[in-house]
Formats: C-alpha cells, sequence, structure tokens
C-alpha cells in the first residue's frame, strides 16, 4: 500500500506539470517560478563571505603574524651570515660550557633555530652544563615549534626549581594565552597583576593581556547592507520555446527571467568563550533578509543558529554542534532545518592553512505539497589557504553535497571546485574573487521528460573596495555575480543569473 501511494504522488505531479505547461501557453498561468511546480529556490546570495569558506580566515591576523614572523626570521638569518664568522668546532662547544650558554642565549635572541638546536644537543653533553639553561632553551625551542604544551611543561620545570623566576611564569601565561587556554592564563595574570611584589613591567604586560582575553571572548558580529540589481530573480530559463513530448510550447513574458533592484541586510553575531584548558563552548546567531523593489513574491528572510563545543590550541582547531535555521518566503513560513555541523582545522605551516567541514541537515517545509522535497542534506568540503604575502592569499577547495529526499527526481550528487584570490594594495585597493565550478547528478528520472538530470554549474564573484572611502568604520565594495547553470533538460533549468553589488559592511 506505501508504494502505491508513492506512485500516485509522481503520477499526480507529471499531470500538474503537464497542465501547467499547457495552461501557461495558453496565457492561463501565472506563475511567478519556473514553467514547473519545483519548489522555489533559495535566493541567491554573493560568494563572498569568507568566514563560511574558512571560519578562521576572519582573524587572518594569526596567518599575517606567522609571515611577519617568518620575514623576521630570514632578515635576522641574513644579517648573521653577513657578520664575520668566529671558528669554533663541536669539540670547543663540548668542552666550554661557557662558550655554549653564550651562543644559546645569541641564539635565542636572533631567532637562529637551527644553530640553537645543534647547540644545545652539545651543551648537554658537557657534565658542567647548567640544567635550568637547557629548560630554557628546550622550551624556546619547542615554541619555535608550536609545540607550545611542550614548551609550557619545560617553563613549569623551572618553577618548581626556583619559583621566584617572574620572567619564566610570565612566559607561560603568554604562551597559554597562545595556545587558547585562557582561563589558564587568566589565573597567572591575575596574581601577576595583583602582586606588588612582582616587578612593574611584568604587571603592565599582564594587564594587557588580560585585557586581550576579554576583548577575543566578547560577542563580535558584522551588519551588512548591500544594494543590489538581479537580472533573473526567478532563476528562469531564457527560452522562449518548450518542446514537451514533441510538442512546442510558448512561456508567457512573466515567466520569462525578470530583473529587480533589491536590498539585502544581514547581521551576524558570535562569541567563543574558554571553559578550562583548550576546551570551549561557541555559539552564533544569524540574519538574513532580502527584499526586492518589483518582485515582493521573491522576497526571503532567513534566521540560523548554531551552538558547539570546541577545542583549540595554536595551531588547530576541532568543533561540533547542532544547528537550525528557519526561511520565509515572501512574509510566510516555507521551511525548518537542523542538524549538526563538524569543522576541523589546522596551520599545516606558517604560509598553508586546511579545514574541512562536514554537515548534515534535515529539511521540512510548511505546505505539504512540497513532501517530495523533504529529506536530508550532506555536505564535506575542504579548503586550502596559502599566504602569498602579509596582503595577498590563495584560497581553494573540494566540495561534495547530497540531497537524499523523498522524490527519486530530486535527490542529487553533487561534486564541486572552487579558486579564490584575495589581494590588499599599499594604495589602498582591494579584491576578492571567488569561482565555483562542478556538476550536479540526479537519481531519478524526471517526471516531464523521462530523463534523469544533470547539470553543470560555474558562478564567480568579484568584489573591489578601496580603504579610503572608509567612514564610520564602513568600506564600500562594488561586486558582480555570475551564476550559469547548463543543465541536459535545458527547457526548465539552464539559466544564466547576472547580479550588481554595492556592499556596505560594518564589524563589531
Amino acid at each position: 500500500m506505501k508504494v502505491k501511494v508513492v506512485v500516485n504522488r509522481k503520477n499526480q505531479r507529471k499531470n500538474l506539470l503537464l497542465l501547467m505547461t499547457l495552461l501557461m501557453c495558453l496565457g492561463g498561468v501565472n506563475s511567478h517560478a519556473n514553467t514547473t511546480t519545483k519548489l522555489p529556490e533559495k535566493a541567491i546570495q554573493p560568494l563572498d563571505n569568507l568566514d563560511r569558506l574558512s571560519p578562521d580566515f576572519l582573524n587572518k591576523d594569526r596567518l599575517i603574524e606567522s609571515e611577519q614572523k617568518r620575514k623576521r626570521n630570514l632578515e635576522t638569518q641574513q644579517k648573521i651570515k653577513e657578520q664575520e664568522p668566529v671558528k669554533i668546532t663541536d669539540e670547543d662547544v663540548r668542552n666550554n660550557p661557557n662558550i655554549a650558554e653564550i651562543i644559546i642565549n645569541e641564539s635565542i635572541q636572533n631567532q637562529d633555530w637551527k644553530t640553537l638546536e645543534k647547540v644545545l644537543a652539545l651543551y648537554q653533553q658537557s657534565p658542567d652544563h647548567d640544567p635550568m639553561a637547557v629548560l630554557y632553551a628546550k622550551g624556546a625551542l619547542f615554541r619555535h615549534q608550536g609545540k607550545l604544551k611542550q614548551a609550557i611543561k619545560s617553563f613549569q620545570k623551572m618553577l618548581e626549581t626556583d619559583s621566584s623566576l617572574d620572567y619564566v611564569r610570565f612566559d607561560i601565561a603568554a604562551m597559554m594565552f597562545e595556545n587558547g587556554q585562557y582561563r589558564d592564563a587568566e589565573q597567572i595574570l591575575t596574581r601577576t597583576k595583583n602582586n606588588p611584589q612582582i616587578e612593574q613591567g611584568f604587571r603592565t604586560l599582564a594587564e594587557q593581556l588580560l585585557k586581550q582575553i576579554q576583548e577575543y571572548e566578547q560577542v563580535r558580529g558584522k551588519f551588512r547592507l548591500r544594494i543590489l540589481h538581479n537580472d533573473n530573480i526567478n532563476q528562469a530559463t531564457d527560452l522562449r520555446d518548450l518542446y514537451i513530448n514533441g510538442e512546442r510550447l510558448v512561456k508567457r513574458d512573466e515567466n520569462m527571467p525578470q530583473s529587480s533592484v533589491g536590498t539585502n541586510y544581514a547581521m551576524d553575531l558570535q562569541q567563543s568563550v574558554n571553559i578550562q584548558g583548550n576546551h570551549s563552548f561557541s555559539w552564533g546567531l544569524r540574519f538574513n533578509g532580502l527584499s526586492y523593489a518589483s518582485m515582493h513574491d521573491y522576497d526571503e528572510q532567513n534566521i540560523g543558529v548554531d551552538f558547539g563545543y570546541k577545542w583549540q590550541d595554536v595551531n588547530s582547531w576541532f568543533s561540533i554542534g547542532p544547528i537550525a535555521d528557519w526561511r520565509w518566503l515572501n512574509q510566510k513560513r516555507y521551511i525548518n532545518a537542523g542538524g549538526v555541523a563538524v569543522e576541523y582545522g589546522t596551520s599545516l605551516n606558517p604560509k598553508w592553512q586546511f579545514t574541512l567541514n562536514g554537515t548534515w541537515l534535515n529539511k521540512s517545509y510548511k505546505d505539504p505539497i512540497y513532501y517530495d522535497f523533504e529529506g536530508n542534506g550532506y555536505t564535506l568540503s575542504t579548503n586550502l589557504i596559502h599566504v602569498l604575502s602579509q596582503d595577498s592569499f590563495l584560497l581553494g577547495g573540494l566540495s561534495f553535497n547530497k540531497d537524499d529526499l523523498n522524490l527519486d527526481a530530486e535527490k542529487f550528487d553533487s561534486y564541486g571546485a572552487s579558486l579564490g584570490y584575495v589581494k590588499d594594495w599599499k594604495n589602498g585597493f582591494n579584491l576578492l574573487t571567488f569561482n565555483q565550478f562542478g556538476l550536479r547528478k540526479y537519481d531519478g528520472k524526471d517526471a516531464v521528460f523521462g530523463t534523469v538530470r544533470e547539470d553543470k554549474y560555474f558562478n564567480a564573484v568579484i568584489n573591489v573596495g578601496h580603504k579610503k572611502l572608509n567612514f564610520w568604520k564602513v568600506e564600500p565594495k562594488v561586486g558582480f555575480q555570475y551564476e550559469y547553470v547548463n543543465s541536459n533538460l535545458d527547457e526548465f533549468y539552464t539559466k544564466i543569473i547576472r547580479q550588481w553589488m554595492l556592499t556596505f559592511e560594518r564589524k563589531f
């Protein structure tokens, strides 16, 4: 009996599609979508939000700082090479711990880590080496290598021997701060700040780091206002003639691509609070709206929330938690969605960052007519960010999407790739360009054409701005988006969308 119901649904949908197409050609259908009863597609949004590509990219200071450190190290090493070399053998270092200690101190100050690593190994072979000097040198080397937990352990062993080493205690707190262990760092920094017996310089630095912790854990957000012009709001094919079962049908004007000026307004709030160690709790709240001057049937609003657990250190992070999404179309609630999002990211080295994202989302519609489109969506994507310089980044990624819906003809697997570039020039101009291309393959045969649908898609975005145009911390950006879908079912699904945008965004 259950199979019979499904078959009836398919036949009913096929008959409805054919009837609507025929009526449209006779002038009897006032459809605001394509020539089918296909669910209204999500209003397109420009793909210029780098936070979605890589959430950690919003705070690109990490990448910039790493690049700056790398350049400083190269400059220091070049200066060392230009100096007149002093010939000292390994045996000299091994037998003269005083010489080794001088070289170790100079290597740490000059960030000459190769020399430090070599001399430290020789110094430890000397029976007269200073264990405290070894611990400090190891800690400095571990810190440079990004092994902050090992560096912290080395410094803590120094405090176990001599608890009066305030500079070591402060270094431990600073490394805990770098490693995302805000609560642990906060305890040490608070004691340092409130202890009058500690040197004033350390107390001042402790107060500065405590303020930075407060800033990092406060609610962050951004507000965006975008004025746009879209030349295909209804996402329709530009083919005037349709051929259904060998019959030539002609579309009415209102079912051809429609254009309009519109407004996109959005607000995004997020916060991450460290609980203990590297463990944090995070949340996010998003509101997004789209309103057209002459096509209000396509006005759309969206509210999204997420909560999650996050583990993070200086090199990598992992987060997991529930997500929920509610949408309205033309002021009417039409979809509820809920699921789980997972993310992993790591800095491979100072110039490369990798992220892996996965989501599961269950969709349900308010109107029972859309039962066929309900189901589960799965997304898996990888992204790679390459720092070309302090002011330029290269982005690339691969993605897989699967919509497992009630109707076989609407189920699909999608495979995509993306490539982007970000550049800031010294004269103030900045550029963001991002491109996506891929293939979407459906499972079942289309009810009208009796053919399995297959789409090839391409999406390109370019945004240009200038820092000198800033006002109230808002930098206007001019953008253009081009989207092309080439379907084997041209009559319904092949389309081109062009969209011009003027964007005002402020972060707070």
